[in-house]
This record gives C-alpha cells, sequence and structure tokens, in this order.
C-alpha cells in the first residue's frame, strides 16, 4: 500500500495478467508499464497518479472498463491506444487546466471491436483539452455515449471530438452549458429547424432567418447558442426553459421583437445585449433570479429610432433586480396587476423611460427601481409614488385607495391631468405650485390637506365628491 513508483514496462506482456489493484499511493505509471496485458480486464487511477506515460495501457484489448480518479497533468502518447474492448470510461478527475499536446492518440483505436465505448463525467470533473480527437480511419475512439453527472456546470472542451456520438445526457441540475461546451457533441444532436439540440438544451444552430419559435419542452439555451445571427426577426421562448445562458442572443441586430414564458428562469448576463432593432419584449416569467449591475442582460438593445417597450404578463409576481437597467432605449413599461414585486434597481438609469403603467398589486419596490427616469406619463399605485421621479410627469393616474402624502406632487411643474378616484385622502401641500394643472377627478375625495393645491393657477376642470 505504499508504493509510489512502478518501474517503466514492469508487466510489459504480461498476457494472463486479468486484475491489478493500484495502491492510492501511486504517483506515476510510466512508459509502457501495462502494455500488451491482453487479459486486463479493469483499471482505476487512484486519486494521486499525476503522470500517465506513453502506450502505459497499450494494446489491453480486453480492458471493458476505465476509471480515472487523478488529477493527471502529464498523458503519454497512446497511453490507453488499442484498448479495442473498452466499453465504459468514469472520468472522475476535478477541476483542472490540462491539455493534452496534440497527435498524442491517447485513445486511438479505444473502443472499436464492440458497440462503442460510454463514458461518464463526474460532477465537476473536466475532460483535458485534446484528450479525444479525430483520427484518420477508423482509429478514432468509439464513444457513442456521454453522460454528465449531477452537477451545475457542463464545461467547456470545445476541443474533444466524438464522431460516434449516439447520446448525451445532461442531469437536471445542470444550470449552464458554457459557450461551445458542446461543439464537439453535435454528432448527437437532434436539429430542428436549423437548431442543434442536446438532451433538450439548444447549444447551436446553422444560419436562421426570420422567426425562432423553441420547441415546448427545451430545457435551456447555452451561453452564445444564437449570438450574431444577423437575420433573426423575432423569438418566442416557452415556459419550459429554465436556463437562458450568457449572450445566448447577444448581438442579433436584426431582431424586432422577443417573448419570454417561463416559471423560474435564470437569464444569463448579457443574454439580450446589443439587439439593435429590439422595438417590444413581451416577459412573462413569473419568478426570476436576480442579476447584477454588471449582468447587463439587455446593455444597448433597443431601436435608437423608435425606442423599446416592454409588458409584463399575467403570470409574472416578481421582476427581478437590475433587469433593464441603465438601457437608454427604454421608452416605455407595462406590467399586469398580477405584479406584486419589483426588486431592486429593475429599471435605473434607463434616461428614456417616460412611460410608466404599474400594476396595482405592488405591496413591494426595492431601492433605486426607477432612478434615473424621467417618466411623463404614469399609472401608479400609492405605494409607487415615492419610488418614481415625478419631476417631469406631465399626466398620472394614482391607482387603488389611500392617502397621497404630504407634498408628494410639490412643484412638479409640468405636470398636467391628475386622476385619483379611489384617494380618500389628499395631504398638505401635495400639488402645492403645480403651475399647469388644468385637470383633477378624485370621485372619493373625503379630506384635503391644507395648501394641497396651492398655486395651481390654470385648474379649469375638478371632479370630486360635493
Amino acid at each position: 500500500d505504499k508504493t509510489t513508483t512502478i518501474g517503466q514496462g514492469a508487466f510489459y506482456g504480461c498476457g494472463s495478467l486479468e486484475r491489478i489493484n493500484i495502491p492510492v499511493s501511486l504517483t506515476a505509471i510510466y512508459e509502457k508499464t501495462f502494455e500488451g496485458c491482453k487479459s486486463l480486464i479493469s483499471v482505476s487511477i487512484p486519486p494521486d497518479v499525476a503522470e500517465i506515460g506513453a502506450q502505459a495501457f497499450y494494446g489491453c484489448s480486453a480492458m471493458t472498463e476505465l476509471s480515472i480518479c487523478a488529477i493527471v497533468s502529464d498523458w503519454g502518447e497512446y497511453a490507453f491506444a488499442e484498448c479495442v474492448g473498452l466499453e465504459r470510461i468514469y472520468f472522475a478527475s476535478p477541476l483542472a487546466n490540462v491539455e493534452v499536446e496534440d497527435n498524442a492518440r491517447v485513445f486511438y483505436g479505444a473502443g472499436s471491436d464492440g458497440d462503442g465505448i460510454t463514458l461518464t463525467i463526474a460532477e465537476n470533473g473536466e475532460l483535458p483539452l485534446n484528450l479525444f480527437e479525430v483520427y484518420a480511419g477508423e482509429k478514432t475512439a468509439k464513444v457513442t455515449a456521454v453522460i454528465f453527472e449531477q452537477g451545475k456546470t457542463v464545461l467547456s472542451d470545445a476541443s474533444n471530438e466524438f464522431p460516434f456520438l449516439e447520446e448525451v445526457a445532461v442531469p437536471e441540475s445542470v444550470a449552464k452549458i458554457c459557450k461551445g461546451a458542446m461543439k464537439g457533441y453535435l454528432s448527437a444532436a437532434e436539429t430542428v429547424d436549423g437548431v442543434f439540440y442536446l438532451d433538450g438544451w439548444a447549444v447551436a444552430c446553422d444560419e436562421l432567418c426570420g422567426e425562432l419559435s423553441l420547441p415546448d419542452g427545451t430545457r435551456g439555451i447555452a451561453d452564445g447558442a444564437f449570438e450574431r445571427l444577423t437575420n433573426l426577426t423575432s423569438v418566442y421562448i416557452p415556459a419550459s426553459i429554465a436556463v437562458i445562458g450568457e449572450d445566448a442572443f447577444a448581438a442579433c441586430v436584426g431582431i424586432t421583437d422577443i417573448s419570454l414564458y417561463g416559471e423560474d428562469t435564470a437569464v444569463g448576463a448579457g443574454a439580450f445585449r446589443d439587439c439593435a432593432a429590439l422595438e417590444f419584449v413581451f416577459w412573462n416569467v413569473m419568478s426570476a433570479s436576480d442579476l447584477g449591475r454588471d449582468d447587463g442582460v439587455f446593455l444597448n438593445s433597443g431601436s435608437e429610432s423608435g425606442g423599446m417597450t416592454v409588458g409584463f404578463g399575467d403570470d409574472v409576481e416578481i421582476i427581478p433586480s437590475y433587469i433593464f437597467c441603465d438601457n437608454p432605449f427604454l421608452k416605455s413599461v407595462v406590467m399586469s396587476d398580477n405584479v406584486t414585486e419589483i426588486s431592486q434597481s429593475a429599471f435605473e438609469g434607463c434616461a428614456g423611460l417616460t412611460t410608466l403603467y404599474l400594476s396595482e398589486a405592488l405591496l413591494e419596490i426595492g431601492k433605486n427601481a426607477f432612478d434615473g427616469c424621467p417618466v411623463v406619463g404614469a399609472i401608479l399605485p400609492v405605494a409607487a409614488i415615492e419610488h418614481v421621479d415625478v419631476t417631469f410627469l406631465e399626466e398620472v393616474a394614482v391607482v387603488g385607495s389611500g392617502k397621497i402624502n404630504d407634498e408628494t406632487f410639490s412643484e412638479c411643474r409640468s405636470l398636467i391631468t391628475v386622476v385619483m378616484d379611489g384617494i380618500t385622502s389628499v395631504g398638505a401641500n401635495a400639488f402645492y405650485g403645480c403651475e399647469n394643472l388644468t385637470e383633477v377627478s378624485a370621485r372619493n375625495l373625503i379630506e384635503i390637506g391644507e395648501g394641497a393645491f396651492y398655486g395651481c393657477v390654470k385648474i379649469s376642470r375638478v371632479i370630486a365628491p360635493s
């Protein structure tokens, strides 16, 4: 159990050797150590092995199972070449930035005698770059199935290619597929209308034109899956999608409208950034994961000439933080009456946002949700008024019952029309100095505070109880 080294060629050509228990103390398997052990059935590489030498298991033709639990940083040429009987490879190596030399042919001819190899990549496992390459003729490793075990991320290993692949299994726990990670797996992809799907994930596509309607049942969209498809004009994303990857539709400069549905959808950074023609977004995601300011989901998206309108559907309960922050082209926001919460800085810094129709059911509005938004026309529940800059308001409808607090609209010199038919009380100086206010509708008003309309010299029409 304390063995640390087995010398070069130590078991070379031991044709009757069927099993070997490699101790956990071993740190290296040198050149040709087990070459030609044609009866060896299975091998497990323990965690501390950092080197597997050239031709270490070359020609172990009876080997059906191989388990690699080590962070192998040094892969020798033809290490497992001509292991023609291989059926299963279990790769449990944790995260490691390892690259195999070009043309090392580590698995040259592996699995060629059977129905193919099932490659299982353990949680947080990562294939070294170039470990599985395509070789001339039939000498490419015959991997027919790749199974990713439970984990959060399918890591990028675009350098590995599997031309014989028939199946890819991605677990439910995977919350992200990195850009290009599935490039080498596309031989197993189902192609529908030019989109490549691997186990329900949209991972890449051919050149698409016009409308993209992802089918119901699609599980997720990989990072960058549709990036820079300039001919797309509209996108429909069904409720089944749990993940929209980073830069998924970035720089799709022809998209004019997007419709998103979902229950608890995670939206990646820059998912819809730089969509320069975007005019309308219909967001019907019940509760999306919160974002950070730097995520820029819709950064620089919107039509410079016509602006962008966002509508929130009946299924939306919570609008996530920073979702449209710092977007200069957003001009109008309309939400259904089912929205109960707007998270922190959701629309902060939207310098073109002039029209705001908020849900009457709003209970909570996060810090800075509408900071820097020069709203001109709005439908506001009472609870939202203090969170909106009312300086530029021209028309406002206050929905719901309750009270307009003292000085709420004081000195709003642009204000022309106010509708507040559910309001029963207006506080002191509430509309003080609104010198252009001409129409007020307050059908249920009971109490008016001192100076509430002082200086409103242009009022010409009032609807109120006698």
